[in-house]
């Protein structure tokens, strides 16, 4: 019977088919073979002599994120917050990387937009103003109309900073109520409430994955050369360079460098850049050591 992995906890996994939701565990040969089943996997399950259903196929995946570890996505939600929270700008760096790696399209959404700080609000549409963004209040709902026809047709995953509304905007998208989490007062971060992940229906042609916040995201696998090409905004310019594999660092007469010194392109986030790629690296340089 063909299904898809919907929730995974502690070793079971729980599989969407036309005969309803089954709980199954998963043949020893995906372990002996360094497979893990993932959240949005489609799946064959059978049943074994004892009785008990098990996962004996996972079908050839579209794509596979590693934090958080799903499959097969179409639209990666990056939730902002445009109050508190305060936005960990490298965390939406790191995910807009993965999401292109991955040929996944990000997509920013900017919360709180209804008690929005409004120099935060313009910070952020001046930071990924080459990017896909949607201003929304899970208070209000604004915004949701786009949301809802941005995200139709498509599985999303949801993604983010804990306490930055992700609950509240899947609460809404699929007509449930799960717990909301809150901001801490002494740290101005968010305290974790959703501790696995699920997959969920919003209609019937769209899919959402909620998962647990977080604050780290490495990027790994990627060599330094490479990373230039996951900032559109540096396309307009990187075929300007004095050098045709210019990695837009300390290289003379560098589009991309100078592009941002003009401010053509945002100046803050291409200091990011530089340190994502020195530790790139570094990272290449300890391989030798």
């Amino acid at each position: 019977m063909h299904g898809q992995i919907i929730k995974a906890i502690n070793g079971f996994y729980y599989v969407k088919t036309v005969e309803g939701i089954m709980e199954c565990k998963a043949k020893g040969k995906f372990r002996l073979d360094g497979i893990m089943p993932l959240v949005g996997d489609h799946v064959v399950v059978e049943k074994e002599d004892d009785g008990y259903d098990v996962i004996s196929q996972i079908e050839k995946r579209k794509n596979e994120i590693i934090r958080p570890h799903v499959s097969n996505i179409d639209m990666l939600l990056i939730v902002l917050s445009a109050k508190t929270p305060k936005p960990d700008f490298m965390l939406v760096d790191k995910l807009i990387i993965e999401a292109k790696r991955n040929d996944i399209e990000p997509v920013l959404c900017i919360n709180k937009c209804d008690i929005a700080k409004a120099d935060l609000l313009e910070d952020i549409k001046s930071q990924y103003a080459d990017y896909n963004i949607l201003e929304i209040s899970a208070v209000t709902k604004q915004g949701f109309d786009s949301l809802k026809e941005k995200i139709h047709g498509k599985t999303s995953c949801l993604a983010g900073q804990s306490a930055v509304g992700k609950t509240s905007i899947l609460n809404i998208l699929c007509d449930i109520e799960r717990e909301i989490g809150t901001t801490s007062k002494k740290t101005e971060r968010g305290k974790h409430t959703t501790r696995e992940v699920n997959l969920l229906q919003i209609d019937e042609s769209s899919l959402i994955i909620d998962t647990p916040g977080f604050s780290i995201l490495s990027v790994e696998n990627i060599l330094p050369e490479e990373l230039m090409q996951y900032y559109e905004e540096f396309e307009p310019y990187a075929g300007n360079c004095y050098y045709k594999m210019c990695m837009h660092y300390k290289e003379p007469d560098c589009a991309v460098k100078d592009a941002a010194l003009q401010g053509k392109i945002n100046n803050i986030r291409y200091g990011r850049y530089i340190s994502l790629l020195e530790e790139l690296i570094n990272k290449e340089k300890r391989k030798y050591d």
